[in-house]
C-alpha cells in the first residue's frame, strides 16, 4: 500500500488559506532598565579590576551582581507585550464582513495631501496621507492580544510605546500589505538538519576501507 500523500487541489489550498500575519514584541521595561544599567556598570567595573589570577577564583560580589542582572532581565521580559498584526483584505468581495475595512478603502479614505502646485506633498509620495494613515492602518491590522480594552490600546500605543516602536509597528503593517509574500527559509536551520543527518551516515571512504580490509586478510 502506497504511503504517498495525495497533493491537495488548488481549491483545497485556497479554502485553508489565511492572510499573512506577523508579530512584534513591545518591551516595557519601565524603571527596571535604568536599574539594570546601574548594576551592569558596577558589574563591568568589578570584573575589569580583577587580575588574570583572580579571574580563576569565584567572586561572591560578581555572582551577586550577575544574579541581580538576570532577575531584572527576566522581569523585563515578562512585562513585554507581543502585538500580532494581519494583512488586510485587498478589495471588498461579497464575503467581506461589512464592518471590516479593506486595504483599498483605507487608502482611498486617506489620499495624499497636495501642495499649492496641486502635486502630492513629498512626505505623501507613498500615495497616502502619512499624517493620518499610519494610525488607521495599525488599528485595522491588529488582531492580538485580544484582552486589551480600547482604553488600554490607547495607553499602549500613545503612552508607553516609543516613537521607534510605533514606527516599527507601522512599517510591519505596511510590509504585510505592500510587499511580496515569500515562503521564509532559514539557511542556518537547514544546515543544522543536514549536518545532523550526514553525521548519522557512514563515511563513504571509511566504509570502503573497512570493507577492503575485511576482504583482504593481509592488510
Amino acid at each position: 500500500m502506497s504511503n504517498t500523500k495525495k497533493p491537495r487541489t488548488a481549491s483545497e489550498k485556497l479554502a485553508a488559506a489565511e492572510r499573512t500575519q506577523d508579530s512584534m514584541t513591545v518591551n516595557l521595561p519601565g524603571p527596571r532598565r535604568a536599574k539594570w544599567k546601574t548594576i551592569k556598570e558596577a558589574y563591568d567595573r568589578k570584573n575589569a579590576s580583577k587580575s588574570a589570577t583572580e579571574m580563576l577564583v569565584p567572586d561572591p560580589e560578581l555572582k551577586r551582581l550577575a544574579a541581580q542582572l538576570a532577575e531584572l532581565e527576566e522581569q523585563m521580559a515578562e512585562n513585554a507585550i507581543v502585538v500580532t498584526v494581519q494583512a488586510m483584505r485587498r478589495e471588498r468581495t461579497p464575503s467581506t464582513p461589512k464592518d471590516e475595512l479593506t486595504w483599498k478603502e483605507l487608502c482611498e479614505a486617506h489620499p495624499p495631501r497636495k501642495g499649492k502646485d496641486g502635486k502630492p506633498l513629498p512626505e505623501d509620495s507613498t500615495g497616502v496621507n502619512m499624517q493620518t494613515f499610519p494610525e488607521q492602518l495599525i488599528r485595522a491590522s491588529i488582531i492580538g492580544p485580544d484582552d486589551l480594552s480600547p482604553e488600554e490600546w490607547d495607553a499602549l500605543l500613545y503612552e508607553y510605546m516609543t516613537d521607534a516602536q510605533y514606527d516599527g509597528l507601522f512599517e510591519m503593517c505596511w510590509r504585510l500589505n505592500r510587499n511580496k509574500v515569500d515562503v521564509p527559509f532559514s539557511f542556518a536551520a537547514s544546515k543544522t538538519l543536514k549536518s545532523g543527518s550526514s553525521s548519522r551516515r557512514p563515511n563513504g571512504s571509511a566504509s570502503r576501507a573497512a570493507a577492503s580490509k575485511a576482504g583482504n586478510p593481509s592488510k
